[in-house]
């Protein structure tokens, strides 16, 4: 919890703007895209699709830090709680799919 407190966890939905998300978009596509058939929010990282080094020219390490804890709340508040409501059952898991096609070890070294 003090973590939480620390990073302004519990308040992050409202008080951070990722002004650089359509922009890292092009450089690490990534994000939710539906459900599977239990009902579990589907979330997919491009990984052989990044660009590290425009994507650092892009954003800094506490930026990217907030945009995933920005990213996990709307799962944990909006998209799980919608998705319970649909299915009738509470949604507690995900399904995290890294899509390592194209991945190159230079690419993580740039």
């Amino acid at each position: 919890m003090e973590y939480r407190k620390r990073e302004n966890i519990d308040t992050i939905l409202s008080d951070f703007e990722n002004k650089h998300k359509k922009e890292l978009a092009q450089y690490y596509p990534r994000g939710y895209c539906g459900a599977d058939k239990i009902g579990r929010p589907i979330y997919i990282e491009r990984c052989g699709n990044l660009n590290p080094t425009k994507f650092w020219e892009t954003i800094d390490e506490p930026t990217l830090y907030k945009m995933y804890y920005q990213d996990f709340e709307k799962v944990l508040k909006h998209i799980m709680m919608a998705q319970s409501v649909i299915n009738a059952k509470q949604i507690q898991h995900s399904l995290f799919i890294l899509d390592l096609k194209d991945l190159a070890i230079s690419n993580l070294t740039k």
